[in-house]
């Protein structure tokens, strides 16, 4: 029943993309779409190696200068294919992020974190020269735990001010606050599994200063809510446990899971209408739960290894739908009523991304995939006039009219009017020509 299901979704086909070739970049931490010249348009901001090793000879070479793993951050705008912005190597970064973590009135800041712990903090102008060139200073420097997976800038606690998150492949979490000399430790939390993702979730964002929790995906489909600036419900402590929520318990094997927060369901945040949460596991499930109680809305399962989870408004009714990407390519647009639709991507996928970028002064929701061959392919003519398929017979008066005028200029019934226009692109084209 599923695979017969999942034959029946609607398939889409896009193609206006912007390809960049030479991009070396091992996971989705070092993509970011975010405003970081602080312009009202997002640019792209990746980390790629210095160089590649096309050679063993040549990759033991690099081993020896300490260069196999250093990379450079790349800031692209619009639709050039060169860079606005090139940094010198600054160590084998891990991940980045951009947001005020300085609290200077929302003039944002890239901060870029390596394996080792070190992390820079950096502002991006633009270059005096004039152009589209942007010129990076250092702000600050500061020292992390090291093995960073995933970075959030946020106010975590509600208290007016953004602090830091750091994630670790040591299924560590730590929160810092940061100022221009030096970070201060908050909190500390050490988690049962590997971490997914983190995002951070608010109950009702129309009210600044509202419940809100950092949730951190856990394998075999559960995440985990840190207890931040609020007694811990269990203990009564501040901050002192993480509480776990298994969503799926029937698992035999323990899935990577990721998880994304705040899932718009309307233009303007209430308390009627509370933003949703997503999660997907390797496997293949989807699941759509609410932002308040926590109750499974709907799964949906598909038969392709999810790794990929994205929120995004491709319909532009201010709802965001949930994406979805697997391995193969093949990415799936989810809205709230489980109607689907499926794009394949050909190639293998490497990472995966989605969100909004900058063209002509205007920011656009564009899908990102990375190759194994080196190579990130932006999709950026991807809205949809909707999610489910509706009939063309009987859709609309306007349909019906055209239908029944072309049908007396050219004689031809409305059922051959009809597969022709759907199947036969050719005898379109010679019928315009005779009109």
């Amino acid at each position: 029943i599923k695979l017969l299901l999942q034959s029946s979704i609607r398939q889409v086909d896009f193609v206006e993309k912007l390809e960049l070739s030479g991009i070396s970049v091992r996971s989705q931490s070092l993509v970011c779409l975010a405003d970081v010249d602080n312009d009202g348009c997002c640019e792209l901001l990746l980390a790629s190696s210095k160089q590649l090793a096309t050679s063993s000879e040549a990759f033991s070479e690099a081993k020896l200068r300490d260069e196999t793993y250093l990379c450079r951050v790349l800031v692209y705008k619009g639709e050039s294919t060169t860079p606005a912005m090139e940094t010198e190597p600054v160590g084998s970064v891990s991940c980045l992020a951009v947001g005020d973590l300085l609290n200077d009135g929302g003039r944002n800041l890239l901060l870029v974190c390596c394996a080792e712990g070190d992390a820079h903090l950096i502002e991006v102008s633009r270059d005096p020269s004039g152009g589209d060139k942007l010129s990076p200073a250092l702000r600050a420097g500061y020292r992390l735990a090291p093995n960073g997976r995933h970075l959030l800038i946020a106010d975590i606690d509600a208290d007016g001010r953004n602090e830091l998150v750091v994630a670790t492949s040591d299924r560590l979490v730590f929160s810092y606050r940061a100022s221009q000399s030096e970070l201060t430790p908050l909190q500390r939390w050490e988690l049962v599994s590997q971490i997914g993702s983190l995002s951070l979730h608010e109950e009702n964002p129309a009210v600044p200063a509202g419940p809100r929790h950092v949730l951190v995906s856990q394998q075999g489909g559960a995440y985990v809510t840190l207890c931040v600036g609020e007694p811990c419900p269990l203990t009564g402590v501040e901050g002192s446990l993480p509480l776990v929520t298994p969503i799926t318990s029937d698992r035999r094997h323990f899935p990577t899971t990721e998880i994304v927060c705040g899932v718009r369901r309307s233009r303007v945040p209430s308390a009627s209408a509370p933003p949703y949460m997503a999660m997907c596991t390797l496997d293949g499930s989807l699941l759509l739960l609410d932002g308040v109680s926590d109750k499974q809305i709907w799964s949906l399962q598909v038969t392709h290894q999810l790794f990929g989870l994205a929120k995004l408004d491709l319909t532009n009714d201010a709802a965001e739908e949930v994406i979805l990407c697997s391995w193969d390519g093949m990415s799936y647009i989810v809205n709230h009523h489980k109607e689907v639709v499926k794009f394949q991507f050909p190639e293998p996928c490497l990472f995966f991304a989605a969100g909004c970028y900058g063209f002509n002064g205007r920011d656009l929701p564009v899908l990102l995939y990375g190759t194994f061959d080196c190579r990130l392919v932006m999709y950026t003519g991807i809205c949809l006039e909707a999610i489910p398929a509706y009939p063309l017979l009987g859709a609309s008066d306007d349909v019906d009219e055209g239908l029944a005028r072309l049908a007396d200029r050219t004689g031809l019934s409305r059922a051959a009017l009809v597969r022709m226009l759907l199947y036969d692109r050719d005898a379109v084209d010679r019928l315009m020509e005779s009109l």
